[in-house]
């Protein structure tokens, strides 16, 4: 009669890039890397660097223009702001104190919320280690979450960056509408 390994959690021992699995008694090797220099996935993820560093330029805009600093001059405070956060808590501050409406000071808070879900993402994306596994595929080491409750070796694809860059591209075209709204709402006001 066959033993019955159900319940039993598999095991992995890792060597230098190499993991091994045990499971059901079969052990499965798994050898994993960093990606190799100059793979196409590189150009991925520097392209999602460089979209994000489009929106925080975005974000910069819309202060350099309810600051009424010229855009040298307001560099030189935009420069000193870490992440998208605290400039969306300049543009607030400075859009009702302007004189917008509470529409408009809602949508900028509605959309700092769902592009520090996006950061989120995009920071895993560009922080957590690349792997290429077994000369095959692409990884990602993903530390845990309790969202989620991923943790290791992740199948990652090109679709998933592609997915990413879209929604980065698509929050920048909402920061220019909003900043749109809020020139046009200033403009108009007494």
């Amino acid at each position: 009669m066959a033993k019955s390994n159900k319940g039993k959690k598999a095991q992995t021992i890792k060597v230098r890039g190499i993991a091994s699995t045990i499971k059901m008694g079969t052990p499965i090797v798994t050898i994993h890397g960093p990606l190799p220099s100059g793979h196409d996935f590189y150009k991925l993820v520097g392209r999602v660097v460089s979209e994000w560093a489009h929106l925080e330029h975005a974000l910069d805009i819309i202060i350099w223009r309810l600051s009424g600093m010229d855009h040298k001059t307001g560099s030189c405070v935009t420069a000193s702001m870490m992440g998208h956060i605290p400039r969306f808590n300049a543009i607030s501050a400075l859009a009702v104190a302007k004189g917008t409406s509470d529409k408009t000071a809602k949508d900028i808070e509605t959309l700092g919320r769902k592009i520090s879900e996006l950061a989120k993402n995009r920071n895993r994306f560009t922080h957590d280690a690349w792997f290429h596994v077994n000369n095959e595929r692409v990884a990602q080491f993903v530390s845990f979450s309790p969202k989620t409750k991923e943790f290791g070796m992740k199948d990652i694809d090109e679709g998933a960056a592609h997915k990413l860059i879209k929604e980065i591209q698509d929050r920048r075209e909402r920061l220019r509408d909003l900043s749109e709204q809020i020139q046009c709402e200033l403009s108009s006001s007494p």
